[in-house]
């Protein structure tokens, strides 16, 4: 089966009114990690009946059943703040793939009325690739159990804090995600928190600061190994505000080179240099 990715790039080439009893992007918010100092807690298990039936009266679009996407208007947004919930402005998944034990890989971004726009990567049980075509069976009670199950999720984040931007199945019980990242992760990434030195300087660390990707395989077990670091050629911070760390990290990777690519060595290395010459 062909695995749709970069997703963000073809989702909003469509937009076809969806289909009854196709699966509503909302209802794969529950899965999202809660957000701190707000009430709504993370599910495991959703009741797709009870899921399609609450958000019926909200349009959404839809190309085919593996693309779908969310957009607030001011009527439902009205009409959910009577129902004592607040929706997500934006909302959107893509199906990747099926992997072993019939367990589904899905991409999910959502918006929450802010600047941020987060990114999700869901394994999920009871969301077959035979699931859509008997989905209004599945609704209406003729099959015994409609559940979602979230078996495993995978952290992305807001834009350059990690959010997801391409995510593949390698193998029945392996993927590889990538994720945005910052300079200061760049110095970062694979070093554990009580090993890292007091002070990293004064690098760029925020959702518009990305530097490149960096690549991960997971297996299902939860075990991850770094493929590949990809520096994009996005410069460091520019001006004579510069700090003395960023002018020398900046040297170290050669910024604005395009397509610069670090294995795992060649990333330990350059995170070693920046210790000893960058201080």
């Amino acid at each position: 089966m062909m695995r749709i990715t970069r997703f963000f790039n073809l989702l909003f080439l469509f937009s076809n009114t969806v289909a009854a009893g196709a699966l509503h992007p909302l209802c794969l918010d529950r899965f999202t990690e809660s957000e701190e100092g707000t009430s709504t807690n993370t599910m495991t298990s959703l009741d797709l009946r009870a899921c399609q039936k609450k958000y019926a009266h909200l349009n959404f679009d839809q190309k085919s059943p593996w693309l779908a996407s969310f957009n607030a208007t001011s009527t439902n947004t009205e009409t959910s703040q009577e129902e004592g919930e607040t929706l997500p402005v934006f909302a959107a998944y893509n199906i990747i793939g099926q992997m072993e034990d019939e367990q589904v890989l899905v991409n999910y971004a959502v918006n929450y009325g802010g600047s941020g726009t987060f990114s999700f990567g869901f394994l999920l049980k009871g969301l077959s690739l035979d699931t859509f075509p008997e989905l209004d069976d599945a609704l209406a009670g003729k099959k015994r159990s409609a559940n979602l199950e979230l078996i495993k999720s995978f952290s992305g984040g807001d834009r350059c804090f990690g959010g997801i931007t391409d995510m593949r199945i390698e193998a029945p019980d392996k993927v590889s995600v990538t994720r945005n990242m910052t300079p200061y992760e760049l110095v970062t990434l694979g070093i554990p928190e009580k090993e890292r030195t007091k002070s990293y300087g004064d690098l760029p660390d925020c959702a518009r600061c990305c530097i490149g990707e960096f690549t991960e395989i997971i297996d299902l077990k939860g075990e991850s190994e770094l493929l590949e670091v990809r520096l994009t050629g996005a410069r460091l911070e520019q001006g004579k505000d510069r700090s003395e760390q960023q002018a020398c990290l900046a040297g170290l990777i050669g910024a604005g080179n395009k397509n610069l690519i670090l294995n795992r060595k060649q990333l330990e290395e350059m995170q070693m240099s920046y210790i000893t010459s960058c201080f």
